[in-house]
């Protein structure tokens, strides 16, 4: 109840652009976004398409238009390889119709590697957490209710640190050009 009115009990709800699961089961956000993203390629899939553009430029306004549409939110994704190998086959359904190459080719080598933008994100992402006062409870929760070293919840912003311990990723995360730098040897 609310006041006098009842509340619907639902699985899941739609806040601020992402769909949040009673279960807290990882896929449902992804899903949620991948449609959000298809309904965005459908408005621009004229644009998208059209050959009279060349595909660099095409691919630099879907990164833009659609793959900025299926990220919104992705730092706060479990990033286990389930999400990863759905967010890459959405990614690879649609370039395959901007570039004419084959769905597989490219899932194998994607013209824009959604995947690495998503992880590069939920990096710089992370990188800003940790550069927070102490007495930030978005910090406090991260560095406190983690494991204090490897390995690292699956999925977690933690697990892609090339760190051994929490206390040595805070301490890399203050250098914020070296911590960019790090980011390509963690991918």
């Amino acid at each position: 109840m609310l006041g006098n009115e009842q509340l619907e009990n639902v699985y899941s709800f739609v806040y601020l652009g992402s769909d949040i699961a009673a279960d807290g089961d990882p896929i449902i956000p992804v899903k949620h976004r991948t449609d959000v993203a298809w309904g965005r390629f459908g408005e621009y899939r004229t644009l998208l398409t059209n050959t009279k553009l060349n595909v660099s430029c095409r691919i630099r306004l879907f990164a833009a238009l659609v793959g900025s549409t299926m990220l919104h939110g992705s730092s706060a994704w479990m990033t286990i390889n389930q999400v990863k190998k759905k967010i890459n086959g959405v990614n690879s359904k649609m370039l395959s119709q901007i570039t004419k190459r084959s769905i597989h080719d490219e899932a194998k080598t994607p013209t824009f590697n959604i995947v690495k933008s998503m992880m590069q994100r939920r990096w710089s992402y992370l990188g800003h957490i940790l550069r927070m006062d102490d007495s930030r409870m978005v910090r406090r929760f991260l560095t406190e209710l983690s494991p204090r070293e490897k390995p690292f919840a699956e999925g977690s912003l933690l697990e892609q640190t090339p760190f051994e311990t929490v206390d040595e990723t805070v301490l890399a995360a203050r250098n914020r050009k070296q911590w960019i730098e790090t980011f390509s040897f963690t991918v």
